[in-house]
């Protein structure tokens, strides 16, 4: 792991919610928040002040953002491939049954093209082609203890299986966010 940089709390929720307005899971429930303050659905998050984006995300995932365990330090760091071995998805059912009970993104890349995955699967092979053809895609956010021998994705989790299944961490290494607190336990989702 090369750490790049420190961030503060506000360039990791405005970069939260750049992924997660892309998301064909979670877009609607914060263009529905945004159109109630009577705010335009595709506006540039980034014009919004940092506690107006903030009130977004915690307001549309307020279990995740709850319980996050202060104090956390948040840093830019890039991951290579012997951090593959300690990037873990969360706590959450669909994740474990994605990774056989362990959590692990690397087992997780072994599901992908079952049928029973194949949503996974598809959104995987999109991303990667979206990479191929130069497009940015937001950083994967994660959470960890400062030992990170377990790091955790808070924000990421198919386009850190993308990555895994093609190889980016070892070819090329990947810039994530990491939140680092000795109380990372102590998150539900840890």
């Amino acid at each position: 792991m090369q750490h790049i940089g420190s961030l503060t709390e506000a360039e990791m929720v405005l970069e939260f919610l750049r992924a997660e307005l892309r998301s064909p899971r979670f877009a609607e429930r914060y263009q529905r928040w945004l159109i109630a303050r009577d705010l335009a659905p595709d506006i540039d998050i980034a014009t919004l002040t940092p506690e107006i984006r903030k009130e977004l995300l915690w307001s549309a995932r307020p279990g995740m953002f709850k319980s996050l365990p202060y104090p956390i330090e948040w840093s830019r760091v890039v991951l290579g491939a012997d951090d593959v071995d300690h990037l873990y998805y969360m706590n959450e059912a669909v994740w474990r049954d994605f990774s056989n009970g362990t959590r692990l993104v690397k087992q997780g890349i072994e599901k992908i093209n079952q049928p029973r995955h194949q949503v996974i699967s598809r959104r995987v092979k999109e991303i990667n082609q979206e990479i191929a053809n130069g497009a940015v895609i937001p950083q994967i956010i994660l959470i960890s203890k400062p030992d990170q021998m377990k790091l955790v994705i808070l924000e990421g989790h198919v386009r850190a299986t993308a990555y895994a299944y093609a190889n980016l961490f070892e070819k090329t290494g990947v810039t994530v966010i990491l939140g680092t607190t000795p109380n990372a336990d102590r998150w539900a989702w840890y």
